[in-house]
């Protein structure tokens, strides 16, 4: 996902998305349900009542290639569903650009919100039930590889894996939305200052976490260069 972002960085335009860019990225939910949810959710509830475990293993590992299929999704749902488009009176058509961002935006901040809140609400009820069992920063928060000693399980290095993925994930995607912010800000005449930047990506990622934050932030800049 660093890679990503960044490749991202050295690419993505000053102004904001429209048109028929930001019309077929309307499609990205239902391609994302598709292509992502809905195989790795089929690997966790039919294994083993449905699917035995090789076919758990082999649907996974079809998982991985979610990217692709995403992608696929979409290009194909845009190509049957077209935009609706309106006729304005200069004779000019105007795709629904406004919707299809707002929809976009707001699949994005309920993934990283709902994920956030079930992230916190396990962890709580894992240390209320454990009693002397670690301490909630030491559920969310990697591990750093030279101040612990190794698993003791595969459970636990499956944790310590997950966070340090989670974490750098998160870290990148606050990185990318902050720098595409502040590129776009002086153009659109917005000035704050960076205090108050600080202080509003803390209380986003406390209510929706830093995959959120970061979600309110790339929404309020498109529709700052979208005016």
């Amino acid at each position: 996902m660093p890679l990503l972002l960044g490749w991202d960085l050295l690419h993505c335009p000053l102004r904001a998305a429209r048109g028929q860019h930001l019309a077929m990225l309307n499609h990205l939910p239902a391609a994302l349900l598709l292509g992502f949810l809905a195989p790795i959710l089929g690997a966790t509830f039919l294994c083993p009542t449905v699917i035995s475990f090789d076919q758990c293993q082999m649907l996974i590992a079809f998982w991985q290639g979610w990217p692709i299929w995403t992608t696929v999704l979409t290009l194909t749902l845009f190509s049957i569903r077209k935009p609706a488009t309106i006729q304005s009176p200069g004779g000019k058509k105007q795709a629904t650009s406004r919707d299809a961002g707002q929809a976009l935006h707001a699949f994005a901040f309920a993934c990283a919100a709902t994920s956030h809140w079930i992230l916190c609400i396990s962890s709580l009820v894992h240390l209320a039930s454990a009693g002397s069992s670690p301490s909630l920063v030491n559920l969310i928060l990697p591990r750093l590889p030279w101040s612990h000693p190794k698993p003791s399980s595969v459970g636990e290095g499956v944790l310590w894996f997950l966070q340090w993925d989670y974490s750098i994930a998160a870290v990148a995607a606050l990185i990318w939305s902050v720098t595409l912010w502040l590129r776009a800000a002086p153009h659109a005449s917005v000035r704050g200052s960076a205090r108050r930047l600080v202080l509003q990506l803390a209380s986003w990622s406390l209510v929706s976490g830093p995959c959120g934050a970061a979600v309110v932030l790339m929404w309020k800049r498109n529709r700052l260069l979208s005016r």
